[in-house]
């Protein structure tokens, strides 16, 4: 019932890996996992899980606690490490009572635990749901993902506004390294009609979208009234009016 070919390739199948040494358990939970229409593959201790991990696309794991070489919970640990910020669910199936089992097993890194006997309709109902919140954490990871990149080429759009009509680039060396994508840092530079160079540094207070947002309308202020040859303290106030009503 392995759903992996001698030649490693997988089925289109989601691909559960169950974790046991005996090989009845693993018989008896690939069967209901097969009528869930979904891949099964094997692994008889913690070591050939990590290993099967690694080389397959693995969607879910059903694992044992005691067995030989590595048991279940340190494998879990092992797992979940490598997984990194997917997430990967591991139901714990095992004959071990005990809260000190249960609290190991959770705190490795298990998403549930079942105890041995059980109906199958347990099982069924657990993973369903896991693969369920599963399939919500991949939605929620690819929508950050397009916030994230959208917040960039914003980011890029807006200080492309502000910072365009820099003059004497040649003169006037800027390093800017914001704590967040967007920020409320401000570096303009404007030639006045006599040919002096006004600069101005100014940091909104804030970090993030919100801080940045009056950055486009001051240093419209700041160039024009530059180029018209405003003192640097006319200037200042008339920012300092205009950011009050903004």
């Amino acid at each position: 019932m392995d759903a992996v070919t001698n030649t490693g390739r997988k089925s289109e199948k989601d691909l559960v890996l169950i974790v046991d040494d005996m090989r009845v358990h693993q018989m008896t939970q690939a069967a209901l996992v097969a009528k869930m229409d979904l891949g099964v593959t094997f692994a008889k201790n913690g070591l050939e899980a990590v290993e099967k991990y690694r080389q397959l696309d693995i969607s879910l794991i059903l694992m044992d606690v005691n067995m030989p070489e590595m048991g279940g919970i340190e494998a879990t640990r092992l797992i979940k490490k490598l997984a990194g910020d997917d997430f990967i669910p591991v139901i714990f199936i095992s004959g071990a009572e005990g809260h000190d089992v249960i609290r190991c097993a959770i705190e490795a890194g298990g998403d549930d635990f079942i105890q041995r006997p059980f109906p199958f309709e347990l099982l069924e109902g657990k993973i369903t749901a896991l693969r369920r919140i599963a399939q919500l954490y991949g939605q929620v990871t690819e929508l950050n993902a397009l916030r994230a990149h959208e917040v960039e080429v914003a980011e890029q759009l807006l200080s492309g506004a502000v910072e365009s009509g820099n003059v004497a680039l040649d003169q006037v060396y800027i390093h800017k390294q914001p704590a967040e994508t967007f920020s409320g840092d401000v570096q303009l530079t404007a030639f006045r009609p006599n040919g002096d160079l006004n600069v101005f540094l100014g940091d909104f207070t804030g970090h993030g979208l919100t801080a940045s947002f009056g950055a486009l309308p001051l240093s419209e202020t700041f160039r024009a009234m530059t180029a018209k040859g405003y003192d640097a303290e006319e200037i200042l106030a008339q920012i300092n009016r205009q950011r009050y009503r903004l």
